[in-house]
């Protein structure tokens, strides 16, 4: 069996495992392992900013909290959108900011890398203080519809998601941009002698970081209803 249909088989018994938990298991259980997902997912932006491509970064929760404002904001202005796709777009626009910071870091490597997210995320940390997040002030919150309001469905939601992305990732990183990002954390130099284009192997691990990280921020904003 090839490692990729080795990767699909394990995710269609993950799949029934997941099932079987959402119809066994009590509503605090399936609340608590949502959460569990959410986290992963914010786990696994770092892992593939950090592990595979040797960045150290202090934003990934910043890139959360744009996703997360996104569903809030659209939910109250478009609030018959799907719950599905206002997730989706918080994370393309929490990855295109993740995009902006990778172009405009290119050139930092290192510590400096490590304390230009850090000033991000305090950037963003004093918006967010100063103009809150959609909904706050009035009590409007975020209902996904049926299925996805009942904890169980939305249970399934976030393991999905997780699921989808960490099939993804695995299978970006046998291409050879994914391949660029070990090279990248291994010597910048011997990465660029190699022919990697460094700027765009490390502006692409920054936003697609940041879309996994916007994704979690989304599904934040479901599962609590509104965000502080």
């Amino acid at each position: 069996m090839t490692r990729a249909r080795a990767s699909w088989a394990v995710a269609v018994g993950f799949a029934a495992v997941l099932v079987a938990l959402a119809v066994t298991l009590p509503d605090y259980w399936v609340f608590l392992l949502s959460t569990v997902a959410i986290s992963a997912l914010v786990a696994r932006s770092v892992g593939l900013v950090a592990g595979q491509a040797g960045l150290v970064t202090l934003c990934q929760m910043s890139f959360a909290a744009i996703g997360g404002w996104v569903v809030s904001w659209m939910s109250l202005t478009w609030p018959a959108l799907p719950y599905v796709l206002l997730v989706l777009v918080g994370g393309l626009v929490a990855g295109a900011a993740g995009l902006a910071l990778g172009v405009a870091t290119v050139r930092i490597r290192g510590i400096e890398f490590a304390v230009v997210t850090l000033g991000f995320a305090a950037a963003l940390d004093l918006v967010l203080r100063q103009g809150s997040f959609p909904g706050v002030g009035t009590g409007t919150a975020v209902y996904p519809e049926p299925p996805l309001d009942d904890p169980r469905g939305f249970f399934v939601l976030c393991w999905v998601v997780l699921l989808v992305v960490q099939l993804g990732l695995g299978a970006l990183s046998r291409t050879a941009h994914g391949l660029a990002w070990p090279a990248l954390k291994g010597s910048e130099r011997a990465a660029a002698a190699l022919g990697v284009k460094v700027g765009a192997a490390k502006a692409s691990a920054v936003a697609i970081g940041a879309v996994v990280a916007g994704l979690a921020g989304g599904l934040l904003a479901g599962l609590y209803g509104l965000l502080t």
